[in-house]
């Protein structure tokens, strides 16, 4: 009997290699951009600071920090926004922090007005060495120029000094006034490659309260021309004294957002990545950044890349009672977080009457009872608020720590040259999802800066809001934020946004809605953080910046 022959079996997808080497040839013949996101996590050519914030009458200040990542020196050209809302009325008091205060005083005679936005900007430029870090007070600034300034002496802080031989000690040095470390001059300190910061200033804040946003961008030493220069990074600290039930300071940090310059280079396939020539190095790949005093940002013509397309935000609906923050009783005798005394956990949760104060409400209280949330005959909670019958309607005055976010919003097209606020003028959507998949709406407009509680979001009555979690009925969400893109200023102006969020937890009672931050019912911020906003997508549109 014969054996039947077996043929060796085909091999397969042996086509299917040959088309994917074929298609990936073709990709690498193709022109590739240099892709660098916007991001908080990288260098970039700009940065932008969405939120400082400055009342150092009350404690209050902004710490910013810029580094050059790179080996050479790059100069910086920065803009303040000022965003801090005015009284028409002179000599009248500050709209800032609260809105609702704009009087003056006429021959005995207080006069109101309504609090007026404004925008305005403050330019400035400084030199950053190569890999130099350096940071100002938002309140201060920071100047070179101090060689006749007297300092102090690291080491205790009193001794007077002009040079670092006058304080005694190793690793002692003489600390100036804000300054550029770096002042150059024949008595002044260079770097280790003899450069310095020349010509460096960082002015004091435009006005003191003060709220707006900074915005510095990689720039030429002479004309000041826009350079393609990915070596720049940011941070931003932002620190309230006395803050909280115990009086303490309150820090909240953010990384500055980062916009990369779009880089035309040659590939090892010999093909320019943006310009898609033919190359043999980067000196024959055209640069894309054609310097002149407009930016354009994503989209047709793009010198950097775009703004993100949707703004993602994740966060507790405000008002929801943070599940990890207890107030307990600590071995010295006093409550975690509210810092009153006490003898067992109870005394950190109850309402009591000490000392003439509700430890949690904070309200007045000859006896006990003055602390319990009970029915009036006006069938009105005594302490609450709330419509009752019967004390059983009342809710507990005990002591919880319960989330409010703080959102803060910026466009990215800006005209610094004329002033066109409303070429930054937008609609801002609110896509908010519950963890039960439950989608509500809102939108609100805004024009140059934006900052608000999430639940003052389209209402005054933050309780009510979509953003609430007793509207919201879960304890987390997520919210999608875009401009609405106006066709009618394409090629003009974009409708891109950046922003930063801020999370406070507030002290009190579980029935009081959460209202505190940096500026309002401070003595009731229990911690403070801030946090940058997630990415996604581009927009076809560009947005503009443009420079005097």
């Amino acid at each position: 009997m014969s054996t039947p022959r077996r043929r060796a079996p085909k091999a397969r997808g042996g086509w299917l290699r040959n088309l994917a080497l074929a298609l990936l040839s073709i990709a690498f013949a193709m022109p590739r951009a240099a892709w660098a996101e916007i991001g908080s996590d990288h260098p970039a050519a700009i940065l932008v600071f969405p939120k400082l914030i400055v009342d150092t009458a009350n404690g209050l200040d902004t710490l910013i920090r810029i580094s050059n990542t790179s080996d050479t020196p790059i100069n910086v050209y920065c803009f303040y926004v000022d965003a801090t809302p005015q009284c028409p009325l002179s000599d009248a008091t500050s709209c800032f922090p609260n809105e609702f205060q704009c009087f003056r005083d006429v021959g005995g005679v207080m006069r109101a007005a309504d609090c007026q936005a404004q925008w305005q900007e403050t330019d400035f430029t400084f030199v950053l060495t190569e890999e130099q870090p350096t940071g100002w007070l938002v309140s201060a600034g920071e100047g070179v120029d101090c060689g006749f300034m007297r300092g102090r002496c690291a080491s205790d802080g009193t001794t007077e000094c002009n040079f670092d031989n006058d304080c005694p000690g190793a690793n002692n040095r003489c600390v100036k006034a804000p300054c550029f470390p770096l002042d150059g001059g024949i008595l002044g300190r260079t770097g280790p490659m003899g450069h310095f910061n020349q010509n460096s200033i960082v002015p004091q804040t435009p006005e003191n309260p003060f709220i707006g946003e900074l915005k510095c961008i990689a720039v030429d030493e002479t004309t000041l021309a826009p350079v393609p220069r990915n070596d720049l990074k940011g941070e931003v600290l932002i620190g309230k004294v006395q803050s909280g039930p115990k009086m303490q300071v309150e820090v909240a940090g953010y990384n500055a957002i980062g916009i990369p310059a779009l880089v035309n280079t040659c590939q090892p396939n010999g093909v320019c990545s943006m310009t898609g020539t033919t190359c043999h190095n980067d000196f024959e790949c055209a640069p894309t950044n054609d310097r002149n005093n407009t930016l354009v940002i994503g989209g047709p013509g793009a010198e950097y890349e775009g703004c993100p397309n949707i703004l993602i935000l994740d966060h507790f609906f405000d008002g929801a009672v943070d599940p990890l923050v207890h107030n307990l009783c600590q071995p010295d005798g006093t409550c975690s977080v509210s810092g009153v005394a006490c003898m067992n956990d109870n005394d950190c949760v109850d309402n009591l009457c000490v000392g003439g104060t509700c430890t949690v409400t904070g309200t007045d209280c000859m006896v006990p009872a003055d602390c319990q949330n009970t029915c009036a005959p006006n069938n009105t909670c005594t302490l609450s608020g709330e419509h009752c019958l019967g004390n059983a309607d009342c809710s507990a005055p005990d002591f919880r720590a319960r989330v409010v976010t703080n959102l803060t919003l910026v466009p990215c097209t800006e005209d610094f040259q004329n002033q066109r606020p409303q070429l930054s003028r937008t609609t801002v959507q609110f896509l908010v999802f519950n963890e039960f998949e439950q989608r509500l709406s809102t939108s609100i407009p805004i024009e140059c800066f934006k900052e608000t509680p999430l639940s003052n979001i389209g209402t005054n009555q933050g309780s009510r809001s979509i953003f609430s979690v007793g509207t919201a009925g879960t304890l987390t969400g997520q919210t999608r934020i875009r401009g609405v893109v106006n066709d009618q200023v394409a090629g003009v102006a974009g409708n891109a946004l950046l922003g930063v969020a801020e999370e406070f937890r507030c002290a009190g009672p579980k029935f009081q809605f959460p209202e505190c931050n940096f500026t309002d019912d401070t003595d009731r911020v229990v911690s403070a953080t801030a946090k940058n906003l997630h990415f996604q997508g581009r927009r076809p549109q560009s947005d503009f910046i443009y420079l005097p």
